[in-house]
């Protein structure tokens, strides 16, 4: 079904907000609030990817924002606290730049090769 925007042109249903989070959170695994909420949909690179009605984004980012209320600035990275990059629960998901980044990354490659299960 199609719907009339401003200018009564046809618009894809996915233009309207909260159809773009219903079919977000369609592609989610939710557990509770301690366990990793796994994307299902597609990947790239391990991360889940989301079609948003305007542009591609990483789901966990999409996923933040629409916790926060607001769109994250270009210049912060999304990194996840248990480290599994389908995750987009927002309580496992904290902003930081791009040195946190290579800092959280280097901390669950370590935790990878000592075999440590970063399940929160």
């Amino acid at each position: 079904m199609a719907y009339k925007g401003k200018r009564g042109k046809q618009q894809h249903p996915l233009s309207r907000i909260a159809d773009r989070q219903k079919l977000f959170w369609s592609k989610v695994n939710k557990g509770s609030q301690l366990e990793c909420w796994n994307w299902t949909a597609s990947t790239k690179s391990g991360y889940g990817v989301f079609w948003d009605g305007k542009r591609r984004i990483s789901a966990h980012r999409y996923s933040l924002e629409l916790h926060l209320g607001k769109p994250i600035p270009g210049d912060l990275w999304v990194l996840h606290v248990c480290g599994n990059r389908r995750c987009v629960n927002p309580a496992h998901l904290y902003l930081g730049d791009a040195k946190d980044n290579a800092v959280d990354r280097d901390r669950h490659l370590i935790q990878d090769m000592m075999g440590v299960d970063r399940q929160l």
